[in-house]
């Protein structure tokens, strides 16, 4: 049996998904961060890592008390260029895109910024996060275990 493909507009998907995600308790700013990051995963053509997994992946995560949806991101730094972050296991995208931030404005001062981040949840795909240093004509690289 041939699979059916429905065709839907990326910005009426990325409301959906910030809409399902603010429901089960993130904040409109980390909901949309996560939206964009999931429906700009799939228009890049991983579907392995989009929106196909938002609620048996992530909503379900949330209602389980495996992720929590308001988490307190804490930072550890002993040096200018890098840091050490926590992120209370909150959502991966969420704690992945402020990493990558932090990494993003410690390069513009210092010329290299490189975060650790520990104790989240699944971030998605990789390259997501690079795209965001690339963003700021910067090289970026990602990785998880």
């Amino acid at each position: 049996m041939a699979v059916k493909q429905t065709i839907v507009e990326a910005q009426k998907l990325i409301r959906f998904s910030t809409e399902v995600l603010e429901k089960v308790g993130l904040s409109t700013d980390d909901a949309a961060v996560t939206a964009n990051l999931l429906v700009n995963t799939d228009l890049r053509g991983i579907a392995s890592h989009g929106v196909a997994h938002l609620g048996p992946l992530y909503v379900k995560g949330i209602k389980e008390g495996l992720i929590n949806p308001k988490p307190d991101i804490k930072i550890y730094s002993g040096a200018p260029a890098t840091a050490v972050m926590d992120g209370d296991r909150g959502l991966g995208f969420v704690v992945g895109n402020r990493g990558m931030q932090e990494a993003i404005s410690r390069a513009k001062i210092t010329g290299i910024g490189c975060v650790a981040v520990r104790n989240t949840t699944h971030f998605g795909a990789c390259s997501a996060y690079s795209l965001l240093a690339v963003q700021n004509n910067m090289v970026g690289f990602a990785s998880t275990t």
